[in-house]
């Protein structure tokens, strides 16, 4: 279910299904997503352009890594092990889509946060 992608400072893992999405895209798009996945193993980004904490229920320590024109979520524990577990492409009429991905964004971390956790203590 979850595996090692890469790490460096801090250790950055993805779900199968993130990586079957990331497999999807163009080359140049999957180009992009891959090198800010990579870069996010060495440090945290500090702009929020392309780092962004995900304000809603369920979304404690949830954040969305901004590669244009799509969004990562990404689950944080301890400050230091990443979980990159669903993509989403951002669409013109943001408003009602935003919130709704971001919504899904949530939901889904609540479910993923206890199986992560027992991952990141075996390894």
């Amino acid at each position: 279910m979850f595996q090692e992608f890469c790490s460096g400072n801090n250790v950055v893992c993805v779900t199968d299904e993130l990586e079957g999405q990331i497999r999807e895209l163009d080359k140049r798009d999957r180009k992009r997503v891959l090198q800010y996945l990579y870069r996010l193993a060495d440090r945290f980004p500090n702009k929020p352009e392309q780092w962004r904490k995900l304000k809603g229920s369920g979304c404690e320590d949830v954040f969305e890594l901004k590669p244009k024109p799509y969004r990562v979520a990404c689950l944080v524990y301890r400050k230091r092990y990443i979980l990159a577990y669903y993509l989403w492409r951002v669409q013109s009429n943001r408003s009602k889509r935003k919130s709704d991905e971001i919504g899904k964004a949530c939901r889904i971390a609540q479910e993923l946060r206890d199986g992560f956790k027992r991952f990141v203590e075996r390894v």
